[in-house]
């Protein structure tokens, strides 16, 4: 054998043993699909048990327990309301299913300013946005500095944050910047609501202007995946 023949031989790139090859992670399982239900205003009185924020609603679709909801509320005034929530109990009624669901704690309030105008001690409801259970990496510009967070929720009129730092003031005003890189949408704000939960404190903001058309090509995005609240 030549000099040149075992270089050759020596210098081929040795090969992984089949058990130490790289396998390429699973791609991550698409959210599940959220299961449109009807309710009348007219039933949401006797349906709503407010003690424990659960709703109870005939349908005639199949639903199982753990399943997420979208419960349309209509009967309104030519405006349908969604309230989401999880299904915790599942019964036969007939030949329909009583199913009883645990309302998002952001959507209870939405069910008792429903209640009040049913009863006539509220403004017209208004239809709002549809809203995308999206995490977005988020920088919130303020007074205090600038606070990397993400976000639960997304649509064209506002989002809702996982706050970190302390809370912020109610009506105060802030900036955002959602998603990264070239298709951000950076927004001015300002904070409707706070929310405290045992781990973490959530926020609600309100846009009032900014870059409108990069947030709907972010939600464009959204649209093919995130689950719609």
């Amino acid at each position: 054998m030549t000099l040149f023949q075992v270089f050759r031989s020596s210098s081929k790139p040795a090969t992984l043993a089949p058990s130490l090859r790289r396998v390429p992670p699973p791609a991550p399982a698409a959210p599940p699909p959220v299961k449109e239900l009807q309710l009348e205003a007219r039933t949401l009185a006797n349906a709503w048990l407010p003690d424990e924020g659960r709703l109870v609603v005939t349908t005639l679709s199949p639903v199982g327990r753990g399943q997420r909801v979208l419960v349309n509320v209509s009967g309104l005034g030519g405006v349908t309301l969604g309230v989401t929530g999880l299904v915790t109990t599942v019964c036969a009624n007939g030949g329909a299913c009583l199913a009883e669901i645990e309302v998002d704690q952001e959507r209870r309030p939405l069910v008792g300013r429903i209640l009040e105008f049913l009863k006539g001690n509220a403004p017209k409801l208004m239809a709002r946005a549809p809203r995308y259970g999206l995490s977005l990496p988020t920088v919130v510009y303020s007074e205090s500095g600038n606070t990397y967070m993400n976000t639960f929720s997304v649509s064209t009129g506002g989002c809702g944050l996982t706050w970190s730092g302390p809370p912020p003031r109610l009506g105060g005003g802030v900036h955002v910047r959602l998603g990264s890189g070239a298709g951000a949408a950076s927004f001015r704000a300002v904070v409707r609501w706070t929310r405290p939960e045992p781990k973490s404190l959530r926020v609600g903001l309100r846009f009032l202007d900014g870059e409108e058309a990069k947030l709907a090509a972010l939600l464009g995005e959204a649209n093919r995946g995130a689950v719609v609240t």
